[in-house]
C-alpha cells in the first residue's frame, strides 16, 4: 500500500494494524518522509562509551543489510564490537524525547482530523472552499524540497493575518498555514520520537525480567548525547524461516524448533507478557540449532491498554481485533498457529488462504499428505474461540500455561515420529559343495505400534544342523521349533514394559529353551536309531526396547555392527576356538587347522549343556547380524562389515552377503539374518 493513501490501515514499514490517520503506535510510521523523524545513523568507526564501536548497521530485525534499507520508526540497529567484552553485540538506538513535550506522550494525532478540523475554522471565516488535505500531501512541493522549520521560527505578519490578499482570482492564502504545518509536523516528530523511546523502554524492562537460554539477554544501556542505546547479545544466526526451508532440515527437526519456542513463550507468559506476533522472521536459529526469541520489539505487558498496536497482519488474533479486553497470554498461541501453517505452506500468507477474517482454509487442501496430529494441533491453535486453544480463559488465569499443553503434544508426536522399530533381513542358501540344506532359521519382526509410537520387538535364531543330511535338517528344526514356541509367549509378556531391562527374567528363560531344545534332540534319537548323533548349533536374539538378549551354543556367530566397526558378540565353542584363546595357534593356523570344525558344544551332543546367555544394549543405527559358519568360513570380519555397510538394506546386505560366499567357494550352507534398529518416520 502506497504510503500517502488516507485510507491506510497496514503499516508499510512494520506491517501492523494502525487507526485511519494515525501514527502507527508500532513502529512511529506517519506517511511522511522519513527524514522528518528518524534518526541520522551513526558512521562505522564511531566509539561510543569509550567502549562501543560501530562495525555495521543492521536492520530493524537484526539481520544484516544487504543493499538500501530504509530507516524504520526512529529507531537504528547495529553492529557493535564491545571492546571490554571483546564480543560482538547488538544495539539499538532512539532518540531521547524532548523534556517539555511529556504531556503528549503516546497520545495518538489523527493528523487528517486535525487539519480538517482547522480547515473548516478557517473556511467559515474567509469562506474558502478548497481541501485543507493537500497542505500535508506527501507527493506535494512542500514534502519534496529539503526545507527546515524552526520550532521557534517566527511568522511574517502577511502570513499570519486572517484576511491575506488573494494571489489571483479564487485562490486565497489560508491564514496561518505555515503555523498550521509546523505545529504538525512538531508534534508529529516529537510523538515519533515518544513511541520509539517508549518502545524500547518496555523492551528492555520485560527483557530484564526474562532469564533464559532461548530469550535474547540485555547486557547494557545507556544515553549518550540525546539518545537512549540498548544492548543486546549477538550469536551469527538465520531466521526460522530461512532454516525450516533448508533442503536438509527433518521433520524432528523442526519439531524441535517448536519445542524450544513452547519453551521459550512459557518464560513470556510467565511474566505476564505477550509476545504479540509469533513470525518465522520474528526467530532465529542458531548454527547450534537453537531457536532463540530476539526481537521483543511488540512485546507488551498484560492487561492491554485501550490502545494497542496489534501486530502483522495475517498473525494477529481475532481478540486482539474484537475483544482488546479479553486478550490474555492465549493470543500467542493464534499466532504460532498461523506461523506453523505458513511454514508448512512453503509459501507467504495471502488473502486467498483465509475462508473469511479470521478462518484459515483447510491446510489439507494444499498439503494432501498432512499428518493428522498436525492437523488437529492446528485446528486448536488457531481457532477463532481462545477457550478452544488447549486452555479455558478460567484455566489460564489460574496459572495453567496453554503453552505448556502444546509443548506436551508436541513432545508425544515428536515420540511418535522418532520411536525406534527393527529392519529386517534374511536369507538361506545351500552353497556350492552341500546336497542339502541343513540349516534353518527364525526371523520373526514383532514390533508393534503403540499410542506413543513403535515398540521394537523381535526374535531372531539361526540354527546349523550336523549329523547327515536327514538328521541335521530335523536337528536344526528342532531347536528353530523349541526355542520359538517357549520364547515368543515370554516376548508377549514384555510388550506393556519393553523399556526395562529384563535380563533377570528373559536370560533363564533362553536358557531352559535352549536346554529344553537339547532333550528333545536326545529323545528324538533315541527313539529313531538312524538320527543318533545329530545335533545343532544355535544362536538367537530377542529383542526387547533397546536391549537385545542372547543364547548361543557352537560356532553360529552374532555380530554388532555400526558404522565405526564390527564387534563378534558370541565365542565359538570350538576346539579351534579354545586353541586361539590359550594362544597356542595364530589366526593364521586357525584357518586351516583340520579340526576346524569340530565342536565343544552342540544342542543335542550331550545331556548336560550349559548356554552362553548374555544381554547388551543396541542404539539407533546399530546393525545385529546373525550368520551360521558357512558366512564366516570365507569372509574376515572386515570384509563383512564393508558388505553390510555397502548395502541400502538389511535384506540386500544378506543377499551379497551370501552371493559373496558362493564366490568364495560356498563351502557350507550359508545363513544370514540381518536387523537394523532405525527410527521409524514414514508418520
Amino acid at each position: 500500500m502506497a504510503p500517502n493513501e488516507t485510507d491506510l490501515n497496514i503499516c508499510p514499514s512494520c506491517e501492523g494494524k494502525i487507526i485511519e490517520g494515525e501514527v502507527c503506535l508500532e513502529c512511529g510510521w506517519s506517511g511522511l518522509p522519513q527524514d522528518i523523524y528518524s534518526l541520522e545513523p551513526l558512521e562505522i568507526g564511531v566509539v561510543l562509551k569509550d567502549r562501543y564501536e560501530v562495525i555495521e548497521r543492521l536492520s530493524a530485525s537484526g539481520e544484516r543489510i544487504k543493499g538500501f534499507e530504509p530507516r524504520i520508526g526512529g529507531i537504528n540497529c547495529y553492529l557493535m564490537m564491545d571492546k571490554q567484552s571483546e564480543r560482538t553485540v547488538m544495539v539499538k538506538e532512539v532518540a531521547i524525547p524532548i523534556e517539555d513535550d511529556k504531556s503528549t506522550w503516546f497520545t495518538p494525532v489523527n493528523l487528517s482530523s486535525q487539519l480538517n478540523e482547522e480547515s473548516d475554522c478557517h473556511n467559515e471565516t474567509v469562506g474558502v472552499s478548497e481541501e485543507i488535505d493537500s497542505v500535508l500531501d506527501v507527493n506535494s512541493e512542500f514534502c519534496d524540497r529539503d526545507m527546515e522549520i524552526e520550532e521557534d521560527a517566527e511568522i511574517s505578519p502577511e502570513n499570519s493575518s486572517p484576511t491575506s490578499e488573494p494571489d489571483s482570482a479564487g485562490d486565497y492564502e489560508l491564514p496561518d498555514q505555515q503555523n498550521l504545518q509546523r505545529d504538525s509536523l512538531t508534534q508529529l516528530r516529537r510523538q515519533a520520537q515518544l513511541l520509539s523511546f517508549k518502545r524500547l523502554q518496555e523492551e528492555r524492562s520485560i527483557l530484564e525480567e526474562l532469564e533464559y537460554p532461548t530469550v535474547i539477554k540485555i547486557l547494557d544501556y545507556f544515553e549518550d548525547d540525546g539518545r537512549a542505546y540498548l544492548v543486546e547479545e549477538y550469536f551469527e544466526s538465520c531466521v526460522l524461516w530461512e532454516a525450516w526451508h533448508l533442503p536438509d532440515t527433518s521433520m524432528m527437526q523442526r519439531i524441535d524448533w517448536l519445542i524450544q519456542l513452547c519453551q521459550a513463550l512459557a518464560k513470556v507468559h510467565e511474566a505476564n507478557v505477550l509476545y504479540n506476533a509469533v513470525t518465522p522472521n520474528r526467530l532465529r536459529v542458531s548454527n547450534e540449532n537453537r531457536l532463540v526469541l530476539t526481537d521483543f520489539s511488540s512485546a507488551v505487558k498484560l492487561p492491554l491498554g485501550e490502545k494497542h498496536q496489534q501486530g502483522v497482519d495475517f498473525y494477529v488474533a481475532p481478540e486482539l481485533v474484537l475483544e482488546l479486553e479479553t486478550v490474555d497470554i492465549r493470543a500467542d498461541l493464534y499466532s504460532l498457529g498461523v506461523m506453523w501453517y505458513e511454514l508448512l505452506l512453503d509459501r507467504e500468507l495471502t488473502e486467498e488462504d483465509f475462508e473469511c477474517q479470521f478462518i484459515l482454509k483447510p491446510l489439507q487442501d494444499y498439503v494432501p499428505d498432512l499428518h493428522p496430529t498436525i492437523n488437529q494441533l492446528l485446528l486448536k491453535l488457531t481457532h477463532h474461540n481462545p477457550d478452544l486453544r488447549f486452555a479455558s480463559k478460567d484455566e489460564a488465569e489460574s496459572g495453567k500455561q496453554p503453552i505448556v499443553s502444546l509443548q506436551r503434544r508436541l513432545l508425544e508426536f515428536k515420540q511418535s515420529l522418532a520411536q525406534p522399530t527393527l529392519l529386517v533381513g534374511s536369507r538361506t542358501d545351500v552353497g556350492l559343495q552341500r546336497p542339502s540344506n541343513e540349516d534353518n532359521f527364525w526371523a520373526q519382526n514383532l514390533s508393534y505400534r503403540r499410542l506413543d509410537g513403535y515398540a521394537p520387538m523381535g526374535l531372531f535364531i539361526v540354527a546349523d544342523g550336523m549329523g547327515g543330511a536327514e538328521a541335521g535338517e530335523v536337528a536344526s528344526k528342532i531347536v528353530i521349533q523349541t526355542i520359538s514356541d517357549t520364547l515368543l509367549s515370554e516376548l508377549i509378556v514384555l510388550r506393556e514394559c519393553f523399556d526395562d531391562d529384563h535380563s533377570e527374567y528373559l536370560l533363564p528363560q533362553i536358557r531352559d529353551a535352549i536346554i529344553s531344545a537339547n532333550q528333545e534332540i536326545i529323545a528324538q534319537t533315541e527313539q529313531v536309531p538312524f538320527w543318533r548323533g545329530m545335533g545343532s548349533t544355535v544362536t538367537l536374539a530377542a529383542i526387547v526396547g533397546m536391549r537385545a538378549y542372547v543364547g548361543h551354543v557352537g560356532d553360529s556367530r552374532l555380530y554388532l555392527l555400526n558404522k565405526e566397526e564390527i564387534q563378534r558378540k558370541t565365542t565359538d565353542h570350538s576346539i579351534v576356538s579354545r586353541l586361539l584363546q590359550i594362544g597356542a595357534i595364530t589366526p593364521e593356523e586357525a584357518e586351516t587347522h583340520p579340526q576346524r570344525d569340530v565342536l565343544l558344544k552342540a544342542v543335542g551332543a550331550r545331556t548336560d549343556i550349559e548356554p552362553d546367555t548374555f544381554s547388551f544394549e543396541i542404539k539407533r543405527g546399530d546393525i545385529l547380524l546373525l550368520c551360521s559358519d558357512g558366512l564366516t568360513k570365507h569372509q574376515e570380519d572386515a570384509e563383512i562389515h564393508q558388505i553390510v555397510m555397502d548395502a541400502s538394506s538389511p535384506q540386500q546386505a544378506c543377499d551379497s552377503l551370501v552371493n559373496h560366499a558362493n564366490l568364495c567357494g560356498g563351502e557350507d550352507n550359508i545363513t544370514v539374518i540381518v536387523i537394523q534398529v532405525v527410527y521409524d518416520t514414514t508418520n
